[in-house]
């Protein structure tokens, strides 16, 4: 119990305009970049989620994309959590309809020119996902990080907006109801120090000198 009271720092999250920027620095790196941040930021995929993406996956008619594999150390498995599929956005479609339209080389949505298989293409892997996500964060002029940072960057602004917390576990794809639960927290604990800030507005706004007016007659009455 004499731990009770200690509580897990939030994790951080990319503000309004830090999403601004790096969407902009990532289309002017690539398609491939462009990509790999909304997949993350937008539809909250993982990085192992997004290295197996396959165009049988995507639905750009109906606008969605269906999650049911990973790649782990070269293996593809199903993935984290549960099976899903996931709504597009405006700005992830077009993105990946402007993809699509290059030449398709084969079944993933994702490949790269690699050294190690002497010019060929290959598969993104998860350090590859990192290495492009850092470049447009770099360019973007932000901390650079892993994927998961816009995962939950992702998750955590649908929480802030309103959103159940069916609706963020049915995006995050969590197979406990408890690990989204998490998310709904933080926006709950922000929720109470903006309404500590209002009160503390409005009683600077009275001043110290009115408060005290207030109470006195108070007294008297």
């Amino acid at each position: 119990e004499m731990f009770s009271s200690l509580r897990a720092r939030p994790k951080p999250v990319l503000s309004g305009e830090q999403i601004d920027a790096l969407l902009a620095a990532a289309a002017n790196v690539d398609t491939s970049a462009e990509i790999i941040v909304l997949l993350a930021l937008d539809a909250a995929l993982r990085a192992a989620e997004i290295c197996a993406l396959e165009w049988a996956d995507v639905d750009l008619r109906e606008g969605s994309i269906t999650i049911q594999n990973s790649v782990f150390r070269g293996e593809r498995q199903t993935p984290k959590g549960t099976i899903g599929k996931v709504a597009l956005t405006a700005a992830l479609r077009q993105a990946l309809e402007r993809h699509r339209r290059r030449e398709p080389i084969g079944p993933l949505v994702l490949y790269r020119a690699s050294h190690w298989t002497g010019g060929e293409w290959a598969p993104y892997t998860a350090k590859t996902v990192s290495y492009c996500l850092n470049e447009a964060q770099r360019r973007a002029g932000l901390p650079v990080s892993g994927p998961h940072l816009l995962r939950h960057t992702a998750l955590t602004r649908l929480a802030k907006l309103g959103a159940s917390v069916y609706v963020v576990q049915a995006v995050a794809r969590h197979s406990r109801l408890q690990t989204t639960q998490a998310y709904l927290h933080t926006q709950q604990a922000g929720l109470a120090r903006e309404a500590a800030e209002l009160l503390d507005r409005a009683a600077a706004a009275r001043g110290p000198g009115k408060i005290l007016a207030k109470r006195a007659k108070n007294r008297g009455a």
